[in-house]
């Protein structure tokens, strides 16, 4: 379902691996979350961060803009994006656990949960 926006993310040069779902929304039925291990060399960013953009990094408007410029459609580019520094959650063949990768997320999200 969501392999289209696994692919256009894993084409930025400062993204290493890309996984994407959905989660529940109030408002919207579902919203599209992107987690993301970053390259080596790069350097994630938040919004607050200055210098934005420059060298090396990497942060969630950017890859929104990423999406944007590879004609992604609007309702595919995620609304949220994790940067996961650990290794992801695989199974015994190398495959990602999708459901327990969903899970760590939206435990992290909890805390900021206007629900």
């Amino acid at each position: 379902k969501y392999l289209q926006v696994e692919l256009v993310l894993s084409q930025h040069s400062g993204v290493a691996t890309a996984v994407v779902f959905g989660v529940p929304d109030s408002r919207l039925g579902e919203k599209i979350v992107a987690c993301l291990s970053i390259r080596d060399d790069w350097r994630w960013v938040d919004a607050t961060a200055e210098h934005q953009g420059e060298g090396n990094e990497v942060s969630a408007h950017i890859l929104q803009e990423y999406c944007r410029i590879k004609n992604l459609s609007r309702f595919k580019v995620p609304r949220l994006y994790h940067h996961w520094s650990r290794p992801f959650p695989v199974t015994t063949t190398g495959k990602i656990k999708r459901e327990e990768l969903k899970a760590k997320v939206l435990a992290c999200m909890q805390p900021h949960s206007s629900l």
